[in-house]
């Protein structure tokens, strides 16, 4: 045997003994669908083998026998010497059952667990014999009781599980290696023996297994998994100020090729001839230094940017593989439930075949675990309450067997999972009156109630339709739980239903808790971030468009009437006018209500990976957490169903300032508005002043990416660019804005360092309407070329 010193052999028997009677719980399960398909017993055979080898490590005579009596059952069955029933698989799953439960025991419960069900392993090993030695007897005791499992001194730690690619360097084999142990006694032959594999501990105390089979698995502590995460998130975020090197360096170029052309002309202003001269010779030597200099800077920038390329999407992969690893398929979750629905539709007499769809769809761990026990009730529902008993469904024309179908799927960038069952649905009828008689609405209320409102009321705490309480249903525990499971992780669940055919609860969940795709706005000059899986609308609508009723603003759309909030009242920034006549708005909704708020500006769409706000800021109003842009730049995320009840509450009190326009944009036949788009802040501030002292109204951007934004969410008279940008040049801008219908006719004029006829042309291909060079901003060339492109000039 391998030198295993400093390890705990009961922890790896442990492990085993859950993943072994996780094998024997689906083999058995299947069996019990159908007896005749032996596929499955090879597999059932090498389980009960390994838990004996495990056992026999740990000197666990018990279980020893019990193993070994299981094992010799199911060489029985494979060479048809023995029948397999009903019976047969109650007994074993009830054995099964205590296994499971032993390895929940932590070793150091594991040597009480196992001499307080010493008895039952012995009697149940004597009665699986006795199975081999009575084939014909298939009759046997009730179900002993499913054991309570012990207490825990100390709970581990979380774990993940990571499946390595198949191209990683994996060990394939058992974590015991009982080929030693096993000498003293011949295996059968359909056993394969054991094979060597590789343990190691944690310093945090949990056990890592290395697997050599292309399905190997290796567990980690979830707060290391979340260390992890958060580091390769970093590493994206760091990678990418690499390339802002080059970025940096082109705009000290541009800065300084200003600062150069402005003081030739601040020289002839000079009066002293000889003092021009020599101003003018230090110059030229500078920028001749400079230029060298430049040159020299420019190959070294162009280096780091490639590196910090290529590192960026090293570091992007490895930020896609890390989160990932937080993604497990829902047959992680699903593969419980077919045990629990044949105990349960047995216990209540019913037929009941259940169907999965979707058991690849991945989720995100933290949300899967947090899945288990509201789909649990869901289906112990559905076979109470939904189906019926198989001589009321033959009495209906269905078959006996009901049948219940589980789905999942990825739609919209959601998880969505679909319970549906074919029983006798929900009688919307008699709900509307136990709500009555509950007395939580008036019968007049309840009697012009749409039905989905109706069958909201399933979801309050202590609500149940059935008169009579069970061991399964009847207490008002449980779709409230389901309700509030959702809502934890800003889901979505739903009920449709048609008396007598079916109920179906569809759920819709965020993929990941890790990874949020969302709607960057701007809010008083401040980034937010509104997950796009609770957006329903985004809306550009005129001042002009805005009704008010009883001092509340609201705007028609698709029919219905949605109020109308600042989204700096919410946020608690001042107030501010609408300067250009239009206002940027987001729908948001929770189960209630439904509103539109007003932000300053949309960004963009973008994934942000989600972070915790820091423990001692406490609860933050409307925000949930927080994240890091590309950029490096913070963004707080909101909380939408905070930031409905929020909007709800300051309507309530009348907390909330009506829109009006801003003075700036009060003359609209005079007034014409231009954007410039420049990274250089110093370009941008003197092409501003020059138009705003002909009294244009000037917006800025600070590159192209943000100045296409700009001009998708405001109306603009004219825009001016400059090419070299990051993020997006000019010409890119320029052919986005062109290529656009609604936008196409909005001029745009080019003004750049660049004086070569070439990059003119290209200009001029991409729609550009004028092409200047930075010098015209000491002349008239520039209010020349907006005066005839605008039509008109704006005077004071």
């Amino acid at each position: 045997m391998s030198d295993l010193s400093g390890f705990s052999m009961t922890n790896l028997f442990l492990m085993e003994a859950e993943e072994q009677a996780q094998t024997l719980s689906d083999g058995l399960l299947k069996l019990d669908k159908n007896p005749n398909d032996m596929s499955d017993i090879p597999a059932l055979m090498r389980a009960a083998h390994s838990l004996k080898g495990g056992a026999r490590i740990v000197q666990s005579d018990v279980i020893v026998e019990f193993a070994h009596a299981m094992e010799d059952f199911f060489v029985a069955v494979s060479k048809n010497e023995l029948a397999i029933t009903s019976t047969h698989i109650d007994r074993l799953l009830a054995g099964v059952d205590i296994i499971a439960d032993m390895s929940t025991c932590g070793e150091d419960g594991f040597k009480t667990f196992a001499e307080s069900h010493e008895k039952q392993f012995i009697d149940m090993a004597s009665e699986f014999r006795n199975f081999i030695s009575n084939p014909e007897t298939a009759a046997s005791p009730e179900p002993e009781p499913k054991p309570e499992p012990k207490p825990q001194k100390e709970t581990p730690p979380e774990e993940i599980v990571i499946k390595p690619t198949p191209d990683s360097a994996n060990f394939e084999g058992q974590i015991f290696p009982d080929s030693s142990a096993e000498k003293s006694e011949p295996e059968p032959d359909q056993v394969p023996a054991p094979e060597e594999s590789f343990t190691s501990s944690e310093s945090n105390g949990v056990i890592r297994k290395f697997s050599s089979s292309k399905d190997g698995l290796v567990k980690v502590a979830a707060p290391r998994m979340e260390k992890i995460l958060g580091l390769a998130g970093e590493t994206f975020i760091h990678t990418k100020k690499v390339r802002s090197v080059e970025e940096t360096f082109q705009l000290i170029r541009s800065d300084f090729s200003l600062f150069s052309d402005i003081l030739e002309k601040l020289i002839g202003y000079i009066p002293d001839h000889h003092m021009t001269e020599d101003l003018q010779y230090s110059c030229s030597m500078i920028k001749e230094d400079y230029d060298k200099l430049f040159r020299r800077l420019s190959a070294f920038a162009s280096n780091i940017s490639d590196f910090g390329l290529e590192m960026e999407g090293f570091s992007e992969k490895l930020y896609d593989e890390v989160v990932a690893c937080k993604i497990m398929p829902f047959e992680d979750l699903s593969k419980v439930f077919s045990r629990m629905v044949r105990d349960v539709s047995r216990k209540l007499g019913k037929k009941v075949n259940l169907k999965i769809i979707g058991e690849k769809t991945g989720l995100d761990r933290d949300i899967l675990e947090k899945l288990e026990a509201p789909l649990v009730h869901l289906l112990r529902n559905a076979i109470d309450h939904g189906l019926e008993t198989p001589v009321e469904r033959k009495d209906s024309g269905k078959s006996e067997a009901g049948t219940i179908v589980i789905s999942a799927f990825h739609w919209a960038g959601m998880f969505n999972i679909t319970m549906t069952d074919d029983g006798r649905g929900i009688n919307i009828e008699n709900l509307r009156k136990t709500i009555v008689e509950r007395g939580l609405v008036n019968s007049d209320m309840a009697k012009n109630m749409p039905e989905n409102e109706v069958l909201d009321f399933l979801f309050l705490p202590g609500f149940s339709t059935k008169k009579t309480v069970s061991e399964l249903s009847g207490r008002g525990v449980g779709l409230d739980v389901v309700m509030n499971m959702i809502q934890e992780v800003k889901g979505e669940i739903t009920i449709d239903t048609k008396l007598g055919e079916f109920t179906a609860f569809k759920m819709r969940l965020p993929v990941s808790l890790s990874v949020v795709s969302s709607l960057i706005v701007d809010i008083g000059e401040e980034f937010y971030a509104f997950p796009a899986n609770r957006i329903d609308h985004l809306l550009h609508v005129p001042v002009e468009e805005l009704k008010t009723l009883e001092n509340h603003q609201f705007v028609e759309y698709n029919g219905k009437n949605i109020g109308v909030v600042a989204g700096r009242d919410i946020f608690g920034y001042p107030p501010k006018g609408v300067e250009n006549n239009i206002i940027p708005l987001l729908v948001v909704s929770d189960r209630y209500n439904c509103y539109a708020m007003a932000v300053d500006r949309f960004i963009g769409e973008e994934k942000i990976a989600v972070r915790p706000l820091d423990k001692r800021l406490g609860k933050l109003t409307c925000i949930n957490s927080v994240s890091i842009l590309d950029d490096g730049s913070t963004v707080l995320i909101a909380d939408i169903d905070d930031v409905v009840r929020s909007i709800d509450n300051r309507i309530k009190n009348n907390l909330l300032h009506n829109f009006t326009r801003s003075e700036s944009s009060g003359d609209s036949e005079t007034s014409l508005r231009i954007l410039v788009v420049d990274d250089s802040i110093t370009v941008r501030e003197l092409e501003k002043h020059i138009l705003e002292s002909q009294n244009y109204s000037v917006d800025t951007a600070v590159n192209g990416v943000d100045g296409w934004n700009a001009v998708r969410t405001v109306s603009y008279d004219l825009v001016i660019t400059d090419i070299d940008m990051p993020r997006m040049n000019g010409f890119e801008l320029v052919t986005k804005i062109k290529s656009d219908m609604r936008l196409t006719d909005i001029p745009v004029i080019i003004v750049s360092y660049k004086d070569r006829e070439e990059d003119r042309l290209k200009g001029m291909e991409c729609g550009a309407n004028y092409y200047l060079t930075k010098s015209s901003f000491h002349d008239n060339t520039l209010i020349d070329a907006v005066k005839k492109l605008t039509g008109k000039a704006v005077t004071s």
